[in-house]
């Protein structure tokens, strides 16, 4: 249940303390320089560690499955590895400190306890599915300070995918894009509040988010890619900027809240089932540009005889 490590020991290899699942307190010393991958796996008895700041490398997957009730504090590496959390049941409440600047694919992955989430300014990179499956996950602190803006700049696919619980976000200034699925499914999410940093939203990044009811897509967007609110079927309003110019298949499919649409006077490109089966899309607005571009089935599966208005010509 206790161990010491001897002092002549510098590092702690991979997969030495796999499955000690009895192992509930280890004193790690100041001579051990790294911890490697997979080393306390399935550790569920360990509840707290402290680890010192000579340690300057943790491997993937260091504490995955195991019993840690917090993240420890690893001052002396920069970094969050990849899987280093995942499966860790008993975490809560997480601060990331700010010097860590880089956070590694699916390191928090289905950690379904954790609540609340900081995320300090000082983060550069996140991987792919950090935080998928987090289902407890009700609130995101992105940390900044008024001398310090956030680093980050993308939003990677699948960051919060599936996190049910969580019904706001507010994406940092300085963010730029938002990845594939990166919000899929969070089926409670009711409010986004976006930069005008943002450029890029990509394939089904809020697929699924059957709480959202009104949207406001920054000047900075020119192009809504596929499925993007796809199955939002609670959304009732889309405020869409001039500048506007594509909207991709199945970007608003099966929005059935929709009842009312304007588009962009001047939109060259909607395609084929952007707003297949909004079942009570009732009234549209349009320009001519869109009447000559759209695709083939873009309203497919709306409400029956739905009235369709062009914008008037000004002399």
């Amino acid at each position: 249940e206790n161990i010491i490590l001897p002092s002549k020991v510098t590092k702690i290899d991979n997969h030495v303390f796999k499955d000690c699942t009895s192992l509930e307190n280890l004193t790690i010393h100041e001579n051990i320089t790294s911890i490697g991958t997979g080393a306390f796996f399935k550790c569920t008895s360990l509840k707290n560690l402290d680890i010192p700041e000579t340690v300057t490398s943790i491997g993937t997957g260091a504490f995955s499955n195991s019993g840690l009730e917090q993240i420890p504090d690893t001052s002396g590496v920069p970094y969050i590895s990849e899987k280093q959390y995942e499966f860790c049941y008993q975490l809560k409440n997480i601060t990331i400190k700010n010097y860590i600047t880089s956070i590694g694919n699916m390191a928090f992955f289905d950690c379904s306890g954790i609540e609340t989430i900081t995320i300090p300014y000082s983060v550069k990179n996140m991987g792919f599915s950090v935080f998928y499956g987090c289902k407890s996950l009700t609130q995101v602190n992105f940390q900044t300070t008024n001398t310090n803006k956030f680093n980050l700049i993308d939003i990677c696919n699948q960051l919060f995918s599936y996190c049910g619980k969580l019904e706001t976000i507010q994406i940092p200034d300085n963010v730029q894009t938002i990845g594939e699925s990166a919000f899929e499914n969070c089926s409670s999410l009711n409010s986004i509040v976006f930069p005008e940093s943002i450029d890029t939203i990509k394939y089904a990044a809020f697929y699924g988010c059957s709480s959202l009811e009104s949207i406001n897509i920054p000047e900075s967007v020119k192009n809504i890619s596929y499925s993007v609110f796809g199955r939002c079927n609670s959304l009732k309003s889309i405020n869409f900027h001039p500048n506007i110019k594509d909207i991709k298949s199945w970007a608003f499919d099966e929005c059935t809240g929709l009842q009312s649409l304007l588009l962009p006077k001047d939109i060259s490109n909607v395609e084929d089932g952007a707003f297949y089966s909004c079942s009570h899309l009732k009234n549209i607005l349009v320009g001519d540009a869109m009447i000559n571009n759209q695709g083939n089935n873009t309203f497919k599966d709306i409400s029956s005889n739905p009235n369709i208005y062009i914008y008037k010509e000004t002399e």
